[in-house]
């Protein structure tokens, strides 16, 4: 039986979004990514709001904390972003070959699983943090890398915009 590390854990999410990236391909997986830095950003900067209202309001349990707040308007304010996401992407050809398709999509979903499994860790407390980057080595690798999870993406949209106005 496999004990569940937290490698493991990191491990299957990246491949998961690698592998949703590749069957969606690059145009799908690009709203997903938009979605995530929206809710990133939005889980970031009003959780710890919301969380102060929660608890001043009584609708929490004890066992309300700041990380499952932010984590739950992350994946939610994702999810819903990437489902109202697919009126607005145009599904039209780019010119690129199936192949070329599913390899840019499989690289989108990399950016993905990673801007997921570092937003997860910036979550988490300050304690948590430490103690799931002494654990795991993969956790060590994302955290350092974090910001090439995030700064990477204006990058691709400036990068298919340009592909696109001089084809």
């Amino acid at each position: 039986m496999i004990t569940p590390t937290w490698d493991l854990l990191l491990s299957f999410t990246l491949f998961v979004f690698i592998v949703f990236g590749i069957v969606v391909r690059k145009y799908k997986i690009s709203t997903l990514l938009v979605a995530l830095y929206i809710a990133l950003a939005v889980s970031s900067e009003i959780g710890l709001e919301l969380f102060r209202l929660i608890r001043k309001l009584g609708w929490g349990s004890d066992n309300t904390d700041l990380f499952t707040v932010k984590f739950f308007i992350f994946a939610f304010l994702g999810f819903l972003l990437f489902i109202e996401g697919e009126h607005i992407t145009s599904a039209g050809d780019d010119g690129s070959s199936g192949l070329v398709q599913s390899v840019i999509g499989g690289l989108y979903g990399l950016l993905a699983g990673g801007i997921v499994i570092t937003s997860i860790i910036h979550f988490m407390s300050a304690g948590d943090q430490v103690a799931l980057i002494a654990k795991s080595p993969i956790a060590k690798t994302l955290d350092g890398l974090r910001i090439w999870f995030l700064v990477p993406f204006p990058f691709i949209l400036a990068f298919s915009s340009l592909i696109k106005r001089f084809k």
